[in-house]
C-alpha cells in the first residue's frame, strides 16, 4: 500500500500548486501546517483508510510538521521520548481541531503517526504514510534509510515530526480554525 501511494506522490507532484489551498504556516514556531484538496488516485486509496461514508470529493489532508530538538532519524531513549513529547502534543492539538471542526457540522479525523491507522474512524484495511503527504501535498525531500523513508522539511531537516489531519470542512473554516485551536492549544503543549 505504501508503494501505490509513493507512486501516486511521484505522478501528483508536478501538479502539487493545484492542490494547495492553505500554503505551509506556523501555528507556532515550532508546528507548521498547510491544507490541500485530495486529487481523485488519492482519494480512492483513502477510502482503504477511513472506509465508507466520508464525502472524499471534499476531502482536505492537513499535514503538519512540528520541528523536534533532535535528528529523530537518530537512535537512543532521548529520541524516543521527544517522539513521545511531538505525539501527544499532535494528538492534543487534532482532538482540539477535530472537536471545533465537528462542532461546525463537518467530518474531521487524524491519523496516528506510529501506526497510520485512523484515531476516531474504525480502523480499515490500509494505513495512510505520513511521509507520503510530505511528498505528494508538500514535495519535500525523502530519503531512504535502510528499510524506510524518511522526510527531510526544507527548513528543520530530519528533526520533524510529520502527522496529518483530514477533513471536509472548507479552506476557510480550517484558516479560522488554525487561528484559534493554534494558538489556544499548540502553544501551550510546546513548552
Amino acid at each position: 500500500r505504501d508503494r501505490n501511494m509513493t507512486e501516486a506522490a511521484a505522478e501528483e507532484a508536478p501538479r502539487k500548486r493545484k492542490f494547495e489551498l492553505l500554503g505551509p504556516r506556523l501555528v507556532t514556531p515550532e508546528f507548521e501546517v498547510s491544507a490541500h484538496s485530495c486529487p481523485e488516485r488519492v482519494q480512492r486509496q483513502l477510502k482503504d483508510v477511513f472506509g465508507p461514508g466520508i464525502d472524499f470529493e471534499r476531502l482536505i489532508v492537513v499535514p503538519t510538521f512540528q520541528r523536534a530538538r533532535h535528528d529523530l532519524v537518530a537512535i537512543g531513549p532521548e529520541v524516543e521520548e521527544e517522539k513521545d513529547r511531538l505525539l501527544e502534543t499532535f494528538v492534543a492539538w487534532s482532538k482540539a481541531v477535530v472537536a471545533y471542526l465537528q462542532g461546525k457540522g463537518f467530518w474531521a479525523d487524524f491519523t496516528d503517526p506510529t501506526s497510520g491507522y485512523p484515531w476516531n474512524t474504525p480502523r480499515q484495511a490500509a494505513y495512510y504514510p505520513e511521509v507520503f503527504g510530505a511528498t505528494t501535498f508538500l514535495r519535500y525531500d525523502v530519503m531512504e534509510t535502510g528499510c524506510c523513508k524518511v522526510m527531510s522539511h526544507p527548513q528543520w531537516g530530519t528533526r520533524v515530526y510529520p502527522a496529518s489531519l483530514f477533513t471536509t470542512a472548507p479552506a476557510e473554516v480550517l484558516a479560522e480554525c488554525f487561528d484559534r485551536v493554534g494558538a489556544d492549544t499548540t502553544d501551550a503543549q510546546l513548552k
